[in-house]
């Protein structure tokens, strides 16, 4: 029998539904459109099956990788449109201080880590975040930061399983303890498309 998800936790379905709300807004930015034609035109070739994480951006879309879904920490109050024309908020409000990311394991393709959030870290959260990113990647996924990452953090990313390569890191081995994998919710064809009724969010 199929055990229950865990509340805090996104499976693979969930993503994806998440990335394909995503992928549409994106596609409706006139902001992205007219400050980074090319990152627009590479949104819209963007495959909206593969999951991209972009944690801990800010408000807007000049402080979120275009494409990615959004893990945020705050929705923000500010009115962005009357002050620079970008709309966006983060997709999903979630505080990564702990370290703990909110999906159930191997459910992320692309991880885009900006160093000013691995910078202001906590402690704890700077020690659990590599176990974390090795265990909600699949194998051949990917940890993208935007600049040097301090060395200590690199040594993590090696211990955990990952290849570096620039600023990009390759999950080549699974060495965490995954476990069973997330039961699947019914799905909804609407027009040739999955949908889910609703967008879970996770509580910490």
């Amino acid at each position: 029998m199929p055990r229950e998800r865990h509340p805090d936790r996104l499976g693979r379905d969930e993503l994806q539904a998440y990335q394909q709300k995503a992928l549409r807004e994106w596609c409706q930015s006139d902001w992205l459109a007219a400050h980074d034609p090319r990152a627009y035109q590479a949104v819209e070739a963007q495959d909206a099956d593969r999951v991209r994480i972009d944690l801990g951006g800010g408000i807007g879309e000049s402080e979120q990788a275009p494409g990615h879904v959004v893990l945020g920490d705050t929705a923000g109050d500010v009115m962005l449109a009357a002050r620079t024309g970008e709309h966006r908020r983060p997709d999903i409000l979630w505080s990564i201080a702990s370290g703990r990311l909110p999906f159930e394991d191997q459910t992320v393709d692309d991880v885009h880590l900006p160093v000013r959030v691995l910078r202001r870290l906590p402690e704890p959260a700077y020690r659990n975040l590599p176990a974390e990113l090795a265990r909600t990647l699949v194998v051949g996924g990917t940890v993208e930061t935007d600049g040097e990452v301090p060395a200590s953090f690199r040594h993590a990313l090696d211990a955990a399983g990952f290849t570096a390569e620039g600023d990009r890191w390759t999950l080549v081995t699974q060495t965490t303890r995954l476990e069973e994998a997330a039961p699947l919710l019914r799905d909804d064809k609407v027009l040739g498309e999955t949908r889910l009724q609703t967008l879970r969010v996770p509580h910490a």
